[in-house]
């Protein structure tokens, strides 16, 4: 198998930090990082299906790859990034359902979705957002739970892409190659859009490549 993981495009909390709300669009910076990674065609011509995380800037990334491949593109709800759905507005953190199936559908048409996406939405507000040890627990658990969906539901010979977080994926990139990382001192980052591959041979893993960015010209480069 082969693991093409993505990191979703410029979203305007990457944009503008200081104005963080809870599941943010993409900039046009942002749509046009996807645009150009759309077009990337030697880069999918050996993948066989598209992830993505339910939240809205990773769904607005995946939708012109979608539309340009013909990937079938399903929803897995633990790709989602550090902390869930979550805003904090006077010193108080609340945490939002996120975007129900026909919100998701208005994204990406032909959208699949598992059985916890629901039409009021897909998240229930289940961490402390003010724990960082339980976040990080949590998107470990998450990563190790998606491999073993993958390997348990595809042949070996199963090439897929996930579009997903930088947090997300920087625990996603640890636990495949069975590695700890404290993403405090040392983490796998990714600029919006880069991706890195991981092939995956009975117990072996390796890291073709990380942060690949040659789709984007200098000005679209963002992290």
């Amino acid at each position: 198998m082969k693991l093409l993981i993505i990191r979703h495009a410029q979203s305007a909390n990457n944009a503008n930090p200081a104005a963080r709300v809870a599941d943010p669009t993409i900039t046009a910076v942002g749509h046009n990082q996807a645009e150009r990674l759309a077009t990337n065609d030697h880069l999918f011509r050996d993948i066989n299906l598209l992830y993505v995380s339910p939240m809205r800037r990773t769904l607005q990334t995946a939708a012109p790859l979608a539309a340009a491949t013909g990937l079938s593109t399903r929803v897995f709800t633990g790709l989602h990034e550090w902390g869930g759905i979550w805003e904090e507005r006077d010193g108080v953190v609340a945490h939002q359902p996120g975007l129900g199936r026909a919100q998701m559908t208005e994204i990406i048409p032909e959208v699949e979705f598992p059985d916890d996406v629901l039409e009021d939405g897909w998240w229930q507000g289940q961490l402390d957002t003010r724990r960082h040890d339980e976040i990080l627990a949590h998107s470990r658990e998450n990563a190790r739970a998606f491999l073993s969906y993958l390997d348990e539901r595809y042949p070996h010979d199963t090439n897929i892409a996930v579009v997903t977080h930088g947090g997300y994926g920087s625990n996603l990139m640890e636990v495949a190659l069975g590695i700890d990382i404290h993403p405090e001192r040392v983490r796998f980052l990714q600029n919006n859009t880069g991706h890195a591959l991981i092939e995956f041979d009975g117990d072996h893993r390796l890291m073709r490549w990380h942060n690949r960015i040659d789709h984007l010209s200098e000005e679209l480069v963002t992290l």
